[in-house]
């Protein structure tokens, strides 16, 4: 082996939030028990990091949600990612995904505008109203509006579309896609009305994974703990986005570096937790996602 060849590693999460503005029935994710927002110092050493392996993307989240982080602060952190990005000529794909839930102009001309993301995924987790607002749980234990996450949608998309070279904007956890009925028309024309700013809604041919839980017939299969390390708003290491409460917590950025991290044995990063804690084993806790599945495609 070349030892002045860096080792491989196809995503390096990296979560700037450590809270969430939503209860979702889908996610077990537990707000507020690690650092809120990841500081200064931490995201200095995720830099550093990131520099001594060879890595294909960096998606700027895990459990927590990018968009609760104050203005000042978020334009600050992408302020910092294209500093770095430019010093180093970085090559690295750079994304994030968000609820989209807290918006507003100024918001929206960061995400898109900064430079700091090439991508930036929506994650919507329903086709419509009322698939959407039986997941989508507020605090206060009340649904977020849909056409308020309209609304939202289209304050990024407006942004892109003024832009010379619009970015990628996409769309996570859509179950279905247009040719399946269920899909709001309002969405949908949305999409068209800026269809040179978005990627378009392409569905996916089951139930997201988070939702649903395990497809019935399909294999504990999973990869990511071979193509996938997490540094989380603490600076903790853990094996991949869907450990969202930092149960596999293996090492800390302080004390271990990246390269080590990826040297390590699969019983120690694992811990002898596994992907039993894994959300994507477990089912969901509504009776309105667990039961609705789309029909079969039409050709």
């Amino acid at each position: 082996m070349d030892n002045n060849k860096k080792l491989f590693l196809r995503w390096l999460n990296v979560e700037l939030s450590g809270v969430c503005n939503l209860e979702c029935v889908s996610c077990t994710f537990k707000s507020g028990i690690r650092t809120s927002i990841m500081t200064d110092n931490t995201l200095d050493k995720v830099f550093r990091e990131i520099n001594t392996v060879d890595v294909k993307e960096v998606p700027w989240f895990s459990g927590g949600e990018i968009v609760t982080i104050n203005n000042k602060r978020l334009r600050e952190i992408c302020d910092q990612i294209v500093s770095h990005r430019n010093q180093f000529s970085s090559e690295w794909l750079s994304q994030v995904h968000t609820n989209a839930t807290i918006m507003n102009e100024e918001k929206a001309d960061i995400l898109v505008n900064s430079g700091a993301f090439s991508w930036i995924c929506i994650s919507a987790d329903g086709p419509n109203k009322e698939f959407f607002e039986a997941n989508r749980i507020r605090h206060n234990k009340t649904p977020f509006p849909w056409e308020k996450l309209l609304d939202n949608i289209e304050l990024l998309l407006k942004a892109n579309s003024l832009r010379k070279n619009p970015i990628k904007i996409s769309f996570n956890s859509m179950s279905g896609g247009k040719d399946y009925p269920g899909a709001d028309p309002n969405f949908i024309n949305l999409l068209e009305k800026y269809k040179f700013a978005n990627a378009g809604y392409k569905g996916s041919y089951a139930p997201h994974q988070w939702i649903f839980g395990r497809p019935e017939g399909k294999p504990h299969r999973c990869h990511w703990q071979n193509r996938q390390i997490v540094i989380m708003s603490n600076g903790k290491y853990t094996t991949c986005c869907a450990d969202l409460n930092g149960d596999n917590v293996f090492g800390d950025i302080d004390k271990m570096s990246l390269v080590e991290a990826m040297l390590l044995p699969f019983d120690k990063r694992y811990s002898g937790i596994g992907c039993r804690t894994c959300v994507q084993n477990k089912p969901s806790r509504n009776s309105l996602v667990e039961t609705w599945a789309p029909p079969p495609r039409m050709e």
